[in-house]
């Protein structure tokens, strides 16, 4: 994605900010809009890449945005004027803008002449072999003297005008600026003062017959960083040129490394701005989504109560029918009847059961329970369905089990009857075993307690292994499947042994049977 470029537009009229706002962020730039010097240098606590200044501002204030703009990059900068005239060419060359655009302001123009100064303004600087040093002297004899000193070792230009001066700088980079102190056409310090407005890191050196302290106070204001008395001394010419030469390469690397700093500091701020979205965008959506699931287990959950009360009835009606004297085949179809209510009565109960839990609505009861007697009831019920397939089923609780223990004994026999129902319903001939161990916690006096229901049924197939304890799931989608069942006893089964502190797993290999593990904590009612 192009990075949009940022507008700094100073301007104490309103509708000159709002103006320029909307004919540059209609092309996708973002503007920020400053009504003195002190709202701009606020705003140029971050860089901009391109500032756009009324004329009408004073001079040492546009000086100083300029500057400041300039600290970190070359920043283009576009005056803003309400005439035509040689004062407003002059400030522009001064200030070292890049353009200048007349008031009032055409949305065109202005999108043109910001676009031509963002597209040639000059990269981060690289320091080259050597200095390129511009000279300015209106004496042709200084110009000749100096230029002789260092051709040959440096790469220079002279010239005898201080406006080409400017107009060169403008034109190429330059390093080092040599300007003579008096010159007729401009003063040597407003030349340095334009010429530090255009290129921010040039570094001045004063060129005149007359040093005094206030001229070299002055200088040093401007960012002078030597003096050269004529008649020159070439050693101290060229150790000026040195010393200047490695301040320079030193800030170029400095300049380099911030600048560096400075987009790895954006990029960052960006990513971690995008992540935030992402986040706030997850977040939304997995809310949504949460309550969209627990709309539609509330939902299952009402439908759920709604149809068990008539299911119940139809139920009770069909065996006080049966108890009556009936004839032979009457009785048959009443008894499949009856069979098949309570098959649909078991799936309504396990789809109310999973909206419970899905709900949040599932709170465990703990209690002293005898856990041999429970066994022996639970099972009568899985015991007659195992007979009427001719299927062996058998319990085994090994010794160090205790027999009193606390807990949710009801939720224990809901999670035994789900995992003995699914290995009666797909085990054809063969054993159904539960088989029970302990394991005790010395520190804590808790006791885990092993569970394994193991059967010789058809098994599962290890593709289909990790969706067997998701809801509405079975091994077995197809239409034409034997087994009957809504999929949610494991998926019951899986969210109470998690309620529970527990764990639940399975272990299957198709055509010979599959075995499910599941592992939960009690407190020992009493010593065995």
């Amino acid at each position: 994605m192009t990075k949009k470029a940022n507008i700094l537009v100073v301007d104490e009229e309103p509708i000159i900010r709002e103006s320029v706002n909307a004919a540059l962020a209609a092309v996708g730039y973002r503007v920020r809009g400053a009504a003195s010097e002190r709202e701009a240098m606020d705003l140029l606590r971050e860089p901009v890449d391109a500032l756009l200044l009324d004329q009408g501002l004073p001079g040492a204030a546009c000086d100083e945005i300029v500057r400041t703009a300039r600290q970190h990059s070359e920043t283009p900068a576009i005056l803003m004027s309400s005439e035509k005239s040689n004062r407003s060419e002059n400030k522009r060359l001064r200030l070292g803008a890049d353009g200048i655009i007349y008031k009032p302001l055409d949305p065109l123009e202005l999108r043109a002449i910001t676009a031509r100064c963002l597209m040639n303004r000059p990269r981060s600087p690289e320091a080259p072999a050597s200095p390129r040093i511009l000279i300015t002297d209106d004496d042709e004899i200084v110009l000749r003297s100096l230029s002789d000193i260092l051709k040959g070792r440096y790469e220079i230009s002279v010239t005898k005008s201080p406006i080409e001066a400017l107009l060169i700088l403008k034109q190429g980079p330059f390093e080092i600026l040599l300007a003579d102190l008096m010159m007729e056409e401009m003063d040597g310090m407003d030349l340095i003062h334009a010429a530090v407005n255009i290129r921010p890191r040039i570094l001045p050196i004063v060129i005149t017959a007359y040093a005094t302290k206030n001229n070299a106070v002055a200088g040093f204001k401007e960012g002078v960083y030597d003096f050269l008395e004529k008649p020159f001394t070439p050693g101290i010419v060229r150790q000026s040129i040195d010393r200047a030469w490695k301040t320079l390469r030193v800030e170029l690397e400095n300049h380099k490394l911030l600048s560096d700093l400075r987009h790895l500091n954006e990029d960052l701020r960006a990513e971690i701005k995008e992540r935030r979205q992402t986040e706030t965008a997850l977040a939304m959506a997995k809310e949504t989504a949460e309550a969209s699931n627990r709309a539609k287990a509330e939902f299952l959950r009402n439908m759920s109560h709604e149809l068990r009360t008539p299911m119940s009835g139809v139920i009770g009606m069909i065996q006080l029918v049966l108890s009556m004297k009936l004839p032979s085949e009457q009785r048959r179809l009443l008894g499949e009847a009856q069979k098949s209510a309570r098959t649909l009565l078991d799936i309504i109960s396990d789809i109310l059961d999973f909206s419970d839990i899905e709900t949040g609505q599932t709170q465990l009861e703990p209690a002293l329970f005898d856990l041999r007697d429970m066994l022996d009831e639970t099972l009568k019920v899985p015991a007659m369905k195992a007979h009427e397939k001719r299927l062996k089923l058998s319990c085994h609780v090994q010794d160090e089990v205790p027999d009193i223990l606390l807990g949710d004994a009801a939720r224990l026999r809901q999670i035994i009857l789900h995992l003995i129902d699914n290995a009666i319903r797909f085990t054809e001939m063969g054993v159904v075993i539960i088989h029970i161990e302990a394991e005790r916690n010395p520190t804590s006096g808790t006791v885990i307690l092993h569970f394994v229901i193991r059967d010789t049924g058809i098994g599962i197939h290890p593709e289909k292994q990790p969706l067997i304890f998701e809801a509405f799931t079975q091994a077995d989608s197809s239409l034409s499947r034997v087994h009957t069942g809504a999929g949610l006893g494991l998926t019951i089964s899986a969210r109470l042994v998690d309620l529970m502190g527990g764990k639940i797993w399975a272990e299957s290999t198709p055509g010979e049977g599959s075995a499910f593990h599941f592992t939960l904590p009690f407190q020992s009612g009493m010593g065995t």
